[in-house]
């Protein structure tokens, strides 16, 4: 059945709303609708309702679901028989968001983004209006002590209202810092906060820890950090070696947790196993092909060229505007796709 029509999508609903007809009784009919219908915006599928009573709870979630999936499905199914594409997507992604709305930003953070200032690499984003307070996590800087006002991320900050006794003790520039806001703010004058407190949670000790992530800071020979989280490598074994455990690279660290601190006994840097663990595809329209730096933009998404690279069906020297496919992996600081294998993608 095609629902992607008007007729078939009223089909489809009728079909639907069959199935729950015949498996709610009458009385229960009588109660949920009237002239022995059902509200279809209620998306109740065609779960079984044969023992259901009034008053009785109904897995409304499980039958959304079930619901819910046979769309997806079905409208894969048409689009793919429709156009042959093998890869299809669901549109939306970043379209919603819009200047003035408040968000609810999950992110990892990299010390070496903006410019040595620090940036965070989003992992999901979801709206969150209606938020009674905002809350930011960065590295503090401009700290004016007598001001009591500071920037995280260029934001100006006033923390005039928090109690000293409720301040980091060490507030300096470059603390990373989780800042509470007041969402009622004036335009042109600095954001009032409500609590500043470190923007490292304390980890509980832990015989066996494995931990990946960016190393946000080098401490000594013998110290680097993730994310806050201190990793001692005093014991520690290197399979990959040391040489490329500089801020930005992306490790395993395997050891246990002491006060706080990772005690590492063994670090691997997680870009020699990509391959097998984290290699990213991405399809689009190849633009603003950079021949001496050997990267071009997909999707908004830069991606280098520079070496390794298997081409089939596109070259370099023919690459802007062809629609293709590429396969990579992150580099180290996470600002471009390093890309192993482009193809035309037909």
């Amino acid at each position: 059945m095609d629902v992607h029509d008007a007729e078939g999508l009223k089909a489809w609903k009728r079909k639907i709303a069959a199935q729950v007809k015949e498996s709610v009784p009458a009385r229960g009919m009588r109660e949920m609708g009237t002239n022995g219908t059902m509200d279809l915006s209620m998306m109740i599928g065609d779960v079984p309702l044969k023992n259901y009573e009034v008053g009785e709870a109904l897995d409304l979630a499980a039958s959304i679901q079930r619901v819910l999936e046979e769309i997806v499905l079905r409208s894969a199914r048409h689009l793919h028989a429709t156009t042959g594409a093998r890869r299809l997507c669901l549109a939306g992604g970043v379209a919603p968001i819009a200047i003035g709305a408040v968000l609810e930003i999950h992110a990892q953070f990299n010390a070496a983004g903006n410019a040595g200032k620090g940036s965070y690499v989003a992992t999901r984003i979801e709206n969150a209006t209606g938020a009674t307070s905002y809350k930011l996590r960065g590295l503090v800087a401009n700290l004016k002590t007598g001001a009591k006002t500071f920037e995280l991320g260029g934001l100006l900050i006033d923390y005039s209202k928090v109690l000293p006794a409720d301040l980091p003790q060490n507030l300096a520039d470059g603390l990373r810092v989780r800042v509470r806001l007041d969402p009622a703010h004036i335009a042109g004058t600095p954001w009032v906060a409500t609590s500043v407190s470190t923007g490292v949670r304390k980890v509980e000790d832990h015989e066996g820890a494995d931990v990946r992530g960016a190393i946000t800071a080098v401490n000594s020979a013998t110290e680097f950090e993730i994310n806050g989280l201190k990793v001692n490598t005093a014991t520690a074994a290197f399979p990959d070696g040391s040489t490329g455990l500089v801020v930005g690279a992306m490790v395993e660290v395997e050891g246990a947790i002491v006060g706080g601190v990772l005690v590492a006994t063994k670090v691997e840097l997680e870009s020699k196993h990509m391959m097998e663990r984290r290699v990213f595809e991405l399809h689009g329209l190849a633009s603003d092909v950079d021949a001496a730096a050997k990267t071009f933009k997909l999707r908004g998404v830069t991606v280098s060229f520079a070496a390794g690279v298997t081409w089939k069906g596109v070259t370099d020297a023919d690459l802007s505007g062809k629609q293709v496919e590429v396969k990579g992996t992150l580099s180290a600081d996470r600002t471009k796709l390093q890309a192993m294998s482009i193809k035309l993608d037909s």
